[in-house]
């Protein structure tokens, strides 16, 4: 029999030959190792004709079968002609004519791509019609960046009309959704490509015409009309040649030598048509010379140097006393200022954010001011130097100054601590600008075995509790969102231990994710109930949309961004709860994991990873995009993207995916990303997949490095540059055996958050010991026994140095606590966490609100000093 592979329904057809028919044969599922195949034999002998691999039995009908010998022809099969990757693309070639492709996309055939070239800049249109289901057209780059989509619902026709660069370009064809399947036509056409040639040729007999010398010549044979060439002096050198040639053809080789002298005496009238070599020319016929003061009526343009008096314009310089504003400003030295209000620098002296003068508004002069340190948290001399600091620029100098405030570098954790910036004492005749003072925050970088809770409590019922997300109001306090005993509500707690919540609110059905506007305080909540908006108090709605929503974003103006991860569609809401875009993003092998808005609301980010195929074996690869938000169709860049065959071919084969992303309080890009080995993509530069990240990549011990790890989830996180997307610094997080010795074992991510001077926090589980596990210490005690899976807190600085990691089993638990840290928020020296539990005991304080545990999983919230 027959193994037939690569049937697919609706596109192909079963030939029935020698007579034979539909109802003459068997059609059953196979066994064991044909269970999932479909077994057709001759139902009266019993013999086999064929094994279709992969498909049911019971979806094959008659119409899935012809007879080849029947007088009925088969209808028209549609072959698949396009490639299914970018990387098989069918290739055009130059598009010097229109083209058009017949094909089908569907659940058997999930992506068609068209390669093409531009030789030249082109308007090129595409059209794909035809639809029977809804499908869509993605015009791409060559790293499957989209330049151009065409999304319209229904069977309604695509098309694409752009003037594009030379280049090469790729066309995608796909369905909307799952079970879209469709046949489809696609033309494309451009202009301006053949253009070249004609030019050519064309523009060389043109230039011949125009020199004048050519016809000159042809006057010779009119050599009688000369007096009537007296108008030809309108070209007064053109004519002038013509007598030349016209008094004497014949003797033109004598003339020409003796002209040279003959003409000065008798160019005398001729000097004031200036043209004097024009007339030597002509001497010989000295008498015909005479017509040309005929053709001192020329003289009339002489009159036009009487327009000289077009030096009365000269006096418009006099209105170049305007140049007198001009040294009104060159007296100005301009205004000194920070650059703002807040810096920040390691305690060992090197700087996150430098403290930085600027001289704006005039540069004329030598000025200087004089910066003044005070103490704010942190004291004078055991944590810095208050000696004032000058600062100078030259006449003419405008370029910033940064200074280099001494910090002692002590042994005592202190937690991050302040200075006072003032600037004063000016010279020069500077001006003080507004920003005049500033705060500068000593990063702490000794680090302890521990640290202190504020709260530690259990928050729920007896029932199932979840946790979900937690972010700190622009007022201090917690708010956090889970789903408590099978409600989901909105809560806002204090840091205050044993204070119950200052509001709890139900949202009805599940909540998925919040988010809290850095400048209103503003809550953003989603779920399956939809949209709500509050209010900083928690309470007073704003207003709300129906929908089922996983992810949601909101910036400072009161845009709000929701995420339907499976359908990748990205939808924008106004202040008002107006829906005011919505836009399906990137090819369906997209899985969107999380959002988030820059706090202006001009950019949106989203992470996820990409399930590709390599070797015939899956491959995720993570996704990093950058999206002005007013433009959802065309990406600004793309990390981590390109060829599946460029990843695979470098032995990059360790699934890999982006978790979550998120805009920290100094403004930074930050993403969270997990990877089940050490043969992932993210060792790799973000916008170049055959260059390593190198020494981007940070590495401070063992617990950075994958040495001995076999397949797990292992913990990767970087800083992003937000406008080009390359990876400024990155870092693996992994746990190890005991020994720590090469063992490398799992650290699970889940939440991270970034505070003002750019320390990074990062929620997980670990599956093996976390450094100096066993000498931590909360509030003072330490840490109950080791489980896998146990939850735990890392916190590294600005340059990626671990500052503390510690889990939350409480003291004296002897099976160690296990859960998952859903949320993490950090702001103005507090963090926090929110999580679930789902194996206690954790760390909590004797008189919270719940400080033992309440049942079935429960949330947790622990809240201390950052």
């Amino acid at each position: 029999s027959d193994f037939i592979l690569d049937f697919g329904r609706d596109r192909n057809f079963i030939g029935l030959v020698n007579g034979l028919t539909y109802e003459a044969l068997s059609i059953s599922q196979g066994t064991q190792d044909y269970s999932s195949d479909t077994i057709i034999q001759i139902r009266e002998t019993g013999e086999y004709l064929a094994v279709i691999k992969g498909i049911p039995s019971q979806t094959l009908t008659t119409t899935d079968f012809i007879a080849l010998d029947s007088a009925i022809s088969p209808p028209e099969i549609i072959p698949d002609s396009a490639g299914n990757t970018l990387e098989l693309a069918r290739d055009i070639g130059y598009l010097t004519e229109e083209k058009t492709f017949s094909d089908f996309v569907g659940d058997l055939d999930l992506d068609d791509y068209y390669q093409f070239s531009l030789e030249t800049e082109s308007d090129f249109r595409v059209v794909l019609e035809g639809l029977s289901a809804n499908a869509d057209l993605h015009l791409l780059d060559d790293r499957d960046n989209i330049l151009y989509a065409s999304t319209n619902s229904s069977n309604i026709a695509e098309f694409i009309e752009k003037t594009l660069p030379p280049g090469s370009y790729y066309l995608r064809v796909f369905p909307q959704e799952a079970g879209e399947n469709t046949t489809y036509t696609l033309t494309l056409s451009s202009n301006g490509i053949t253009p070249e040639p004609t030019p050519v040729p064309t523009p060389l007999p043109e230039p011949t015409p125009t020199p004048e010398p050519i016809p000159t010549p042809e006057p010779t044979p009119v050599p009688t009309p000369t007096p009537e060439p007296t108008p030809t002096p309108e070209p007064t050198p053109t004519p002038e040649p013509t007598p030349v040639p016209t008094p004497t053809p014949e003797p033109t080789p004598t003339p020409e030598p003796t002209p040279v002298p003959t003409p000065t005496p008798e160019p005398t009238p001729t000097p004031e048509p200036t043209p004097v070599p024009t007339p030597t020319p002509e001497p010989t016929p000295t008498p015909e010379p005479t017509p040309t003061p005929e053709p001192t009526p020329t003289p009339e343009p002489t009159p036009t140097p009487e327009p000289t008096p077009t030096p009365e314009p000269t006096p418009t310089p006099e209105p170049t006393p305007v140049p007198t504003p001009t040294p009104e400003p060159t007296p100005v030295p301009g205004t000194l200022s920070f650059s703002a209000p807040n810096f920040s620098i390691n305690e060992n002296g090197s700087a996150v954010a430098a403290v930085t003068i600027t001289r704006t508004g005039g540069g004329q002069g030598a000025v200087s001011a004089i910066i003044n340190l005070s103490d704010g948290t942190a004291t004078a001399p055991a944590d810095y130097l208050n000696t004032p600091i000058t600062v100078t620029f030259g006449d003419g100098d405008i370029t910033p100054k940064t200074i280099a405030v001494p910090i002692i570098d002590d042994t005592l954790v202190e937690g991050n601590e302040t200075v006072n910036l003032t600037l004063g004492d000016l010279t020069g005749g500077v001006t003080l600008g507004s920003q005049n003072t500033a705060t500068l925050t000593i990063v702490d970088n000794d680090v302890a075995d521990g640290f202190n809770l504020l709260r530690g409590t259990y928050i729920g019922s007896s029932g199932e509790d979840e946790a979900t997300a937690v972010e700190l109001s622009v007022t201090g306090d917690i708010v956090v969102v889970g789903n408590l005993n099978g409600v989901a509500r909105l809560q806002r707690y204090s840091t205050n231990a044993g204070t119950d919540p200052l509001s709890n609110i139900p949202l009805g059905g599940t909540v998925n994710d919040m988010e809290v506007s850095r400048n209103t305080g503003h809550i953003a909540t989603v779920g399956d109930f939809g949209i709500k908006v509050f209010a900083s108090d928690g309470v007073t709605s704003l207003w709300s949309q129906s929908g089922n929503f996983d992810r949601v974003a909101i910036a400072n103006n009161g845009l709000v961004a929701t995420l339907e991860s499976s359908s990748r569609r990205v939808t924008f809401w106004d202040a008002t709860g107006t829906q005011i875009a919505s836009q399906v993003l990137d090819n369906s092998d997209r899985r969107f994991a999380d959002i988030t808005l820059t706090p202006e609301g001009d950019r949106l980010y989203v992470t996820g990873h990409r399930q590709a195929y390599y070797n015939g074996s899956g491959l995720q690869m993570p996704l990093l995009y950058a999206y002005n938000t007013a433009n959802l169709e065309t990406r600004l860049w793309s990390t981590w993207g390109g060829s599946v065959n460029t990843v695979g071919g470098l032995g990059l084969t360790s699934d890999s995916r982006g978790r979550r992303v998120t805009i920290g309080k100094d403004g930074g890009l930050y993403v969270l990303g997990w990877t089940d080995g050490g043969a992932t993509l993210f060792k790799q530069d973000g916008l170049n997949m055959t260059t390593s990240l190198g020494s981007r990549l940070i590495q401070q011990d063992n617990y950075n490095s994958f040495a001995g790890a076999g397949s797990g989830s292992f913990t990767f996180f970087a800083k992003i540059d937000p406008n080009t997307g390359n990876v400024e610094r990155g870092q693996f997080v992994v746990t190890q055996g005991d020994p720590p010795v090469n063992n490398a074992r799992s650290f699970n991510p889940i939440s991270i958050a970034a505070d003002e001077a750019g320390n990074v926090y990062i929620g997980g589980n670990a599956s093996g010991q976390s450094k100096n596990r066993n000498t931590q210490t909360i509030n003072g005690e330490p840490v109950g026994s080791y489980t896998s899976g146990e939850m735990s807190i890392l916190a590294v600085d600005a340059n990626f140095q671990r500052k503390y990691w510690l889990p939350l089993a409480q003291s004296g638990d002897t099976d160690g606590a296990r859960g998952d840290i859903n949320g993490f928020a950090v702001g103005n020296g507090t963090a926090a966490i929110f999580a679930t539990v789902t194996q206690p005991n954790v760390a909590t304080l004797s008189g919270e609100v719940n400080s033992t545990q309440l049942g079935g999983r429960d949330a947790y919230l622990a809240v201390w000093n950052a």
